[in-house]
Protein backbone atom coordinates (compact mmCIF):
# COMPACT_ATOMS: atom_id res chain seq x y z
CA UNK A 1 0.00 0.00 0.00
CA UNK A 2 1.15 3.30 -0.62
CA UNK A 3 1.52 6.00 1.93
CA UNK A 4 0.67 9.31 2.07
CA UNK A 5 3.94 10.57 1.79
CA UNK A 6 4.77 8.15 -1.11
CA UNK A 7 1.70 9.33 -3.06
CA UNK A 8 2.19 13.07 -2.41
CA UNK A 9 6.27 12.58 -3.62
CA UNK A 10 4.88 10.73 -6.94
CA UNK A 11 1.55 13.20 -7.43
CA UNK A 12 4.53 16.19 -7.27
CA UNK A 13 6.72 14.47 -10.10
CA UNK A 14 3.91 14.40 -12.49
CA UNK A 15 2.57 17.52 -11.68
CA UNK A 16 6.13 18.56 -12.69
CA UNK A 17 6.44 16.53 -15.34
CA UNK A 18 10.02 15.48 -15.80
CA UNK A 19 9.82 12.67 -18.13
CA UNK A 20 7.21 14.41 -20.80
CA UNK A 21 4.75 10.61 -21.53
CA UNK A 22 0.97 11.08 -21.60
CA UNK A 23 0.55 7.60 -23.02
CA UNK A 24 0.24 4.03 -21.18
CA UNK A 25 -0.18 0.65 -22.13
CA UNK A 26 -3.94 -0.69 -23.64
CA UNK A 27 -4.25 -3.49 -20.75
CA UNK A 28 -3.05 -0.79 -17.83
CA UNK A 29 -5.34 1.50 -19.48
CA UNK A 30 -7.84 -1.42 -19.04
CA UNK A 31 -7.93 -1.71 -15.54
CA UNK A 32 -7.56 1.66 -14.62
CA UNK A 33 -11.15 2.11 -16.68
CA UNK A 34 -12.41 -0.66 -14.65
CA UNK A 35 -11.62 0.30 -11.42
CA UNK A 36 -12.98 3.73 -12.18
CA UNK A 37 -15.83 2.22 -13.69
CA UNK A 38 -16.60 0.11 -10.64
CA UNK A 39 -16.08 3.01 -8.28
CA UNK A 40 -18.65 5.49 -10.15
CA UNK A 41 -21.22 2.35 -10.58
CA UNK A 42 -20.95 2.90 -14.48
CA UNK A 43 -20.11 1.09 -17.36
CA UNK A 44 -16.60 1.03 -18.17
CA UNK A 45 -17.62 1.71 -22.33
CA UNK A 46 -18.98 4.99 -21.33
CA UNK A 47 -15.41 6.40 -19.60
CA UNK A 48 -13.35 8.30 -21.45
CA UNK A 49 -9.17 8.92 -19.99
CA UNK A 50 -6.77 11.53 -20.48
CA UNK A 51 -3.78 10.70 -18.87
CA UNK A 52 -1.10 13.13 -17.04
CA UNK A 53 2.74 13.19 -17.37
CA UNK A 54 3.67 9.42 -16.74
CA UNK A 55 7.21 8.99 -14.82
CA UNK A 56 7.63 5.75 -16.79
CA UNK A 57 5.83 4.25 -19.38
CA UNK A 58 7.38 1.19 -19.65
CA UNK A 59 7.20 0.43 -15.59
CA UNK A 60 3.33 0.26 -16.07
CA UNK A 61 3.43 -3.31 -17.91
CA UNK A 62 4.39 -4.78 -14.80
CA UNK A 63 1.16 -3.54 -12.74
CA UNK A 64 -0.64 -6.87 -11.06
CA UNK A 65 -3.14 -4.53 -10.03
CA UNK A 66 -4.33 -0.55 -10.07
CA UNK A 67 -6.80 1.36 -7.48
CA UNK A 68 -7.97 4.45 -6.96
CA UNK A 69 -6.45 6.55 -4.50
CA UNK A 70 -7.68 10.14 -4.53
CA UNK A 71 -10.33 12.11 -6.72
CA UNK A 72 -9.97 15.70 -6.96
CA UNK A 73 -12.15 18.07 -9.11
CA UNK A 74 -13.51 17.83 -12.38
CA UNK A 75 -12.84 14.59 -12.96
CA UNK A 76 -9.27 14.35 -11.47
CA UNK A 77 -7.94 10.77 -9.70
CA UNK A 78 -4.95 9.81 -8.94
CA UNK A 79 -4.69 6.03 -9.78
CA UNK A 80 -1.78 3.38 -8.01
CA UNK A 81 -0.08 1.11 -10.14
CA UNK A 82 0.78 -1.93 -7.53
CA UNK A 83 3.69 -4.30 -8.76
CA UNK A 84 5.12 -7.59 -7.37
CA UNK A 85 8.59 -6.93 -5.66
CA UNK A 86 8.52 -3.23 -6.58
CA UNK A 87 7.45 -0.04 -5.37
CA UNK A 88 3.63 1.39 -6.29
CA UNK A 89 3.46 4.14 -8.65
CA UNK A 90 1.05 7.05 -8.78
CA UNK A 91 -0.11 8.26 -12.38
CA UNK A 92 -2.73 10.98 -12.72
CA UNK A 93 -5.73 10.31 -15.01
CA UNK A 94 -8.78 12.90 -16.14
CA UNK A 95 -12.13 10.93 -16.06
CA UNK A 96 -15.14 11.61 -17.70
CA UNK A 97 -18.06 10.22 -19.11
CA UNK A 98 -20.20 10.45 -22.66
CA UNK A 99 -23.50 11.93 -21.08
CA UNK A 100 -26.64 13.76 -22.22
CA UNK A 101 -25.88 17.22 -21.07
CA UNK A 102 -27.88 20.45 -21.40
CA UNK A 103 -26.33 23.25 -22.47
CA UNK A 104 -27.47 27.18 -23.42
CA UNK A 105 -28.71 27.68 -26.63
CA UNK A 106 -27.63 31.79 -26.20
CA UNK A 107 -26.35 33.72 -23.79
CA UNK A 108 -28.37 34.14 -20.38
CA UNK A 109 -28.34 37.00 -17.44
CA UNK A 110 -28.41 36.70 -14.01
CA UNK A 111 -32.17 36.76 -13.00
CA UNK A 112 -33.61 34.86 -16.09
CA UNK A 113 -36.42 32.02 -15.78
CA UNK A 114 -34.95 29.62 -18.16
CA UNK A 115 -37.61 28.07 -20.74
CA UNK A 116 -37.39 25.75 -23.15
CA UNK A 117 -36.01 27.66 -25.77
CA UNK A 118 -32.78 28.49 -24.20
CA UNK A 119 -31.77 24.89 -23.74
CA UNK A 120 -30.54 22.10 -26.04
CA UNK A 121 -29.14 18.53 -25.15
CA UNK A 122 -26.19 17.84 -26.71
CA UNK A 123 -23.53 14.48 -26.37
CA UNK A 124 -20.59 15.37 -24.52
CA UNK A 125 -18.13 14.07 -22.31
CA UNK A 126 -18.79 14.96 -18.60
CA UNK A 127 -15.26 14.86 -16.57
CA UNK A 128 -16.17 13.91 -13.13
CA UNK A 129 -18.36 10.92 -11.71
CA UNK A 130 -21.59 10.87 -12.35
CA UNK A 131 -24.13 13.50 -10.05
CA UNK A 132 -25.53 11.23 -7.24
CA UNK A 133 -28.80 13.46 -7.93
CA UNK A 134 -30.00 15.85 -10.54
CA UNK A 135 -32.58 17.85 -11.16
CA UNK A 136 -35.69 16.95 -13.21
CA UNK A 137 -36.52 19.86 -15.06
CA UNK A 138 -34.91 23.48 -15.15
CA UNK A 139 -36.94 24.95 -16.88
CA UNK A 140 -38.92 27.94 -14.87
CA UNK A 141 -35.11 28.04 -12.65
CA UNK A 142 -33.56 31.16 -12.10
CA UNK A 143 -29.79 31.43 -13.45
CA UNK A 144 -27.64 33.10 -10.71
CA UNK A 145 -24.98 34.02 -13.17
CA UNK A 146 -24.40 35.50 -16.59
CA UNK A 147 -23.72 31.98 -19.22
CA UNK A 148 -22.17 31.96 -22.04
CA UNK A 149 -23.80 30.35 -25.10
CA UNK A 150 -23.24 26.50 -25.62
CA UNK A 151 -22.33 26.54 -21.94
CA UNK A 152 -23.27 23.78 -19.54
CA UNK A 153 -26.04 24.53 -17.13
CA UNK A 154 -26.20 22.80 -13.63
CA UNK A 155 -25.65 22.57 -10.27
CA UNK A 156 -25.00 26.12 -8.64
CA UNK A 157 -25.14 28.08 -11.44
CA UNK A 158 -29.04 27.66 -11.12
CA UNK A 159 -30.94 28.16 -8.15
CA UNK A 160 -35.21 27.47 -7.76
CA UNK A 161 -37.57 30.27 -8.70
CA UNK A 162 -39.22 32.63 -6.21
CA UNK A 163 -42.36 31.14 -5.60
CA UNK A 164 -43.85 33.94 -3.28
CA UNK A 165 -43.82 37.76 -3.44
CA UNK A 166 -44.23 40.64 -1.01
CA UNK A 167 -47.70 40.90 -0.85
CA UNK A 168 -48.69 37.85 -1.87
CA UNK A 169 -52.06 35.75 -0.32
CA UNK A 170 -49.70 32.82 1.26
CA UNK A 171 -51.53 30.08 2.34
CA UNK A 172 -49.92 28.38 5.51
CA UNK A 173 -50.78 25.09 6.73
CA UNK A 174 -49.53 22.85 10.21
CA UNK A 175 -50.73 19.30 11.04
CA UNK A 176 -49.81 17.22 13.39
CA UNK A 177 -51.66 13.42 14.14
CA UNK A 178 -55.05 13.90 13.58
CA UNK A 179 -54.49 17.69 13.93
CA UNK A 180 -54.90 20.27 11.10
CA UNK A 181 -54.77 24.43 10.95
CA UNK A 182 -54.70 26.38 8.01
CA UNK A 183 -54.18 30.19 7.67
CA UNK A 184 -54.80 32.41 5.02
CA UNK A 185 -51.67 35.94 5.36
CA UNK A 186 -49.90 38.19 3.18
CA UNK A 187 -46.71 37.54 2.37
CA UNK A 188 -44.16 40.23 3.91
CA UNK A 189 -40.92 38.91 1.89
CA UNK A 190 -40.02 37.03 -1.31
CA UNK A 191 -39.05 33.33 -0.83
CA UNK A 192 -38.08 30.68 -2.65
CA UNK A 193 -38.80 26.35 -2.40
CA UNK A 194 -37.48 25.36 1.18
CA UNK A 195 -36.90 29.06 2.50
CA UNK A 196 -38.55 30.73 4.99
CA UNK A 197 -41.43 33.29 4.11
CA UNK A 198 -43.01 35.82 7.01
CA UNK A 199 -46.46 36.45 6.55
CA UNK A 200 -49.09 38.65 8.03
CA UNK A 201 -52.49 37.36 9.26
CA UNK A 202 -54.49 39.84 10.73
CA UNK A 203 -52.52 41.35 13.95
CA UNK A 204 -50.18 38.22 13.94
CA UNK A 205 -46.58 37.99 11.98
CA UNK A 206 -46.11 34.16 11.20
CA UNK A 207 -43.30 32.12 9.58
CA UNK A 208 -43.44 29.56 6.92
CA UNK A 209 -41.30 27.35 5.19
CA UNK A 210 -42.52 27.42 1.32
CA UNK A 211 -43.98 24.09 -0.13
CA UNK A 212 -45.08 25.06 -3.24
CA UNK A 213 -46.34 28.46 -5.16
CA UNK A 214 -47.94 30.53 -2.70
CA UNK A 215 -48.27 27.81 0.16
CA UNK A 216 -45.76 27.01 3.10
CA UNK A 217 -46.11 24.56 6.15
CA UNK A 218 -45.99 26.46 9.63
CA UNK A 219 -43.40 26.57 12.00
CA UNK A 220 -44.42 25.71 15.53
CA UNK A 221 -43.36 29.77 16.81
CA UNK A 222 -43.89 32.67 14.73
CA UNK A 223 -41.14 34.78 14.62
Amino acid sequence: MISFAELLLSASVLAAGTPADTTVPEAFAVRVRTAIAARWKTGAERLRLEWGLIASRSRLDSATAVRVAGEGSDGWLVIVAERIGAAPIAVRVHAGMIDSVVVTARALEPGHLVSADDIVTEQRIRWGAPPKSTTTTIVGWEVRRSVRAGEPLQGLMLQAPKMIAPGDAVTLRWHRGAVALEVEAVALTAARLGEVVYARAGSSRLAGTVTGPNAARLEEKGQ
